[in-house]
Formats: C-alpha cells, structure tokens, sequence
C-alpha cells in the first residue's frame, strides 16, 4: 500500500496507534501490453480508513495501605482508552463518592480521593469504574481495592 502520508505509513508498519488513525490508498500497479507490444499499463487503488481502538482499563492505588489513622491517604484510580473513556465512578461499599480535586486528562484519565485526616470509617471496599465506547458499545473496565485504616484506639 502507498499513502500520500509517506510519514505516517512508516510508523503504520512499525506498530499501530492512535496517531494512525487516518485513510490510506493501496494501489495495484498491473502492467498490460497488446500483441503488438504497446505498454497498455493500468493501476487501480482502493482507499480504507484505520482507526484504533483500545477498551479503557482502570488501575486503583492507594498512597499507602494499611494507613495509619490521622495520616493522609489518597486514592488514585487511572482509566486509559481510546476512543477516550468518559469520567470514571468510585464507590465505597456500592455507595458513590465524589472524587476529592476532579479528573485530568483526555484518553488517560486521572482521579484521586484524599482522606486527610485518614480516620477508622475510611477503611472499606473501594471500586473505580471507568468505561469508554466503542462502535456503540459500552466496554466497562473495573478496579478494587481494600482499604484498611490502623493505630491506636482512643478511650
């Protein structure tokens, strides 16, 4: 195939990404003479669009865990797709929870809850959902993680 973006054909046949996306033209060159010998040479193309696709994934870390009470924790849940994934969701125990500053980023999106102080109630079951779609189809990807708040109990 020949494009007219010789550039990005040269990374195409590298490895595919997003900076791909695009349409190409192929062309067949086929050589056709007459019995008298004359050059009847003919080509044909066809033009096809790449687009890259990626379903989101979702990591979520915690600063620390165990953490101990009266320190600071944050969570931090990070969805990468392509198309780009909208703003992921956090839950405690199946309860929504507001992210603490928001999310950053387009087709990496970044999210962090700050407990500070970390207190005992903190502690739980946390789950980050992120999703992106791709040909009208919702593709979900989902992160856990279990949170435990530790020291000393006040009398």
């Amino acid at each position: 195939c020949n494009t007219t973006d010789k550039t990005n054909y040269e990374s195409l046949s590298k490895g595919f990404s997003s900076t791909n996306n695009g349409q190409y033209t192929c062309t067949v060159q086929t050589r056709w003479y007459k019995t008298d010998g004359t050059d009847m040479g003919t080509s044909s193309s066809d033009r096809i669009t790449l687009t890259y696709v990626k379903e989101s994934t979702t990591v979520l870390t915690a600063s620390s865990n165990p953490a101990n009470k009266d320190d600071s924790v944050t969570l931090t849940c990070v969805v990468e797709g392509y198309p780009a994934p909208g703003q992921p969701t956090l839950e405690k125990s199946g309860s929504p929870i507001n992210w603490t500053n928001g999310c950053s980023g387009t087709n990496i999106k970044k999210c962090t809850k700050m407990f500070s102080p970390a207190r005992y109630s903190d502690s739980g079951d946390y789950k980050c959902e992120g999703s992106n779609t791709i040909d009208g189809v919702e593709k979900p990807s989902i992160a856990d993680l279990s949170l435990t708040i530790v020291g000393d109990v006040e009398v």
